[in-house]
């Protein structure tokens, strides 16, 4: 018997719904290594780790400005840190679908 594959169109709208709901609530913006708003045409195609820095705030940074000392860098050069700035800090990594230790025998449930 052939199996089908199910692509779930309804599934994945809602997810890039919700992703871009998410995405809404802060700007992402490009930092050079000293620490202003540079143009985000910099952080694109970024030839050198440690060059350009992806940022993200709730509030509008204009080009030149000092990047606040408690905003998380993101290196542009590295694909992981990239959408780790796209992502917002409220999202928790490994909660969903992560087993807990609850089972007297600390194994797992």
């Amino acid at each position: 018997m052939r199996r089908q594959q199910n692509n779930l169109p309804g599934l994945r709208a809602a997810a890039v719904v919700f992703l871009a709901a998410r995405a809404a609530e802060g700007k992402i913006f490009c930092a050079s290594s000293r620490g202003e708003v540079v143009p985000e045409s910099n952080c694109e195609n970024t030839k050198a780790p440690g060059t350009f820095y992806m940022i993200r705030s709730d509030q509008e940074l204009p080009l030149g400005s000092a990047v606040p000392p408690e905003t998380e860098m993101n290196d542009s050069f590295y694909p992981i840190d990239r959408a780790n700035a796209m992502f917002p800090p409220d999202i928790e990594y490994g909660g969903f679908g992560k087993r807990q230790l609850d089972c007297d025998d600390g194994t797992g449930g």
